[in-house]
């Protein structure tokens, strides 16, 4: 690999290290589609993995197989005509350990995916997908499952939906009032430019008048940013320079993470090309600062650095991304670092090591399924009392 990063960065998953440590035999795998097309295409891309998966047409073979205890991970199409998605969610929760529940499916319906993470299914993919997102899915709940640590109560169910319809409510109304705000500063440009063009340049309050009108620029570049952060379901990909996005987002960091946090640009001296949606790199940035500004309360650096990176074809690359050219983005902060145990959970939904009420758990979670939805790759390095490096990998257009 070539990278203008000294440090190589450590996925914190292995997928062959996960399936070959959880007992004697490799997980048991059971895919279930009732399109046979869809189901082949499945177990091709899990055999070619080393898997040997089972095969089920119906819901209630899925049922029936993790109730007997003779399954490890179901991967399943939401579309089973026996049995809903959220059906079988349901009924086959409460086991110790819990199997997980792997969607798969080629419609995208936000409100339908939270449905099913709500009421406790692993994770949902929208085709098409890179094999590598299956796998990395797969990976992770096959040694979340191992450690008994995807087992919920129903306790922890009612504070999942809790927290759930809290995030839902607090992002409507963040919605209105951003719209609200932005309406009052359209009334402040309309009249601070009528203002404006009727003073002469040499006006002894033109300077101050010009100033007003900068600012209600500035808030309103502000506001419309953050109503597109906050959009869901409406990807508008393209090709993006990741340095013109870093550049952008500082400027709303500065504003989110406080003084006492120093950020540094470390841009790459040539164009960073990659092909996805605006805002949601924007949200990835920010999650990860906000992640970072938490882990250094009595302030520090927060670095954001973009490079090329390549993987040649000869090269065994340890972190399981495959070969070819990406544009890496690195988020680097001199905080407290991360245990081993929160690496094993980092990216699961509502995992947080804040204190009940100051975090919802869902801002890592997000970032991975960004990344992973445009066709990336994240991995995390953290040593305790050093920082931690969150470094991205898309693929360079």
């Amino acid at each position: 690999m070539t990278s203008t990063s000294s440090d190589q960065p450590t996925v914190i998953y292995d997928r062959r290290r996960t399936a070959s440590t959880n007992g004697p035999d490799p997980p048991r795998v059971l895919v279930a589609a009732d399109n046979p097309a869809a189901r082949g295409h499945l177990v091709g891309m899990l055999r070619e993995a080393g898997y040997d998966p089972q095969e089920a047409g119906v819901a209630a073979a899925v049922i029936e197989s993790i109730r007997s205890g003779r399954i490890d991970v179901a991967i399943l199409d939401p579309d089973l005509h026996d049995c809903s998605e959220l059906e079988v969610v349901r009924a086959t929760r409460g086991g110790v350990p819990e199997v997980p529940l792997i969607f798969c499916t080629s419609s995208w319906n936000v409100d339908r995916a939270k449905e099913v993470l709500r009421a406790g299914a692993w994770d949902w993919l929208t085709r098409p997908f890179p094999k590598e997102k299956l796998l990395d899915s797969l990976a992770d709940a096959v040694r979340g499952a191992h450690n008994q640590s995807f087992c919920w109560t129903e306790k922890d169910q009612e504070v999942r939906e809790r927290q759930a319809q809290r995030l839902e409510a607090y992002g409507r109304l963040a919605a209105g009032v951003i719209h609200d705000f932005n309406n009052l500063l359209t009334i402040i440009q309309g009249f601070g430019e009528m203002l404006q063009s009727s003073l002469p340049a040499n006006h002894d309050q033109r300077a101050k008048v010009d100033e007003i009108c900068r600012a209600a620029d500035r808030g309103h570049a502000l506001t419309q940013q953050l109503l597109a952060f906050g959009r869901i379901g409406q990807q508008e990909s393209r090709d993006l320079d990741l340095n013109s996005l870093v550049l952008r987002a500082e400027a709303m960091l500065g504003l989110l993470l406080g003084n006492h946090i120093h950020i540094e640009p470390r841009l790459a001296d040539h164009r960073c090309f990659i092909h996805a949606d605006s805002s949601e790199v924007e949200q990835v940035i920010v999650n990860l600062a906000i992640n970072a500004r938490d882990a250094m309360p009595r302030g520090g650096q927060l670095i954001l650095e973009t490079a090329n990176a390549t993987f040649p074809n000869d090269t065994a690359e340890p972190n399981q991304i495959p070969p070819g050219d990406y544009v890496l983005l690195t988020v680097r902060d001199t905080g407290s670092g991360m245990t081993e145990d929160t690496l094993a959970n980092l990216f699961k939904p509502f995992f947080t090591t804040k204190p009940p009420g100051q975090g919802t758990g869902l801002g890592l979670t997000i970032v991975r399924r960004i990344v992973h939805q445009s066709g990336g790759y994240i991995c995390v390095t953290s040593k305790l009392g050093v920082g931690t490096d969150f470094s991205i990998y898309w693929p360079r257009v």
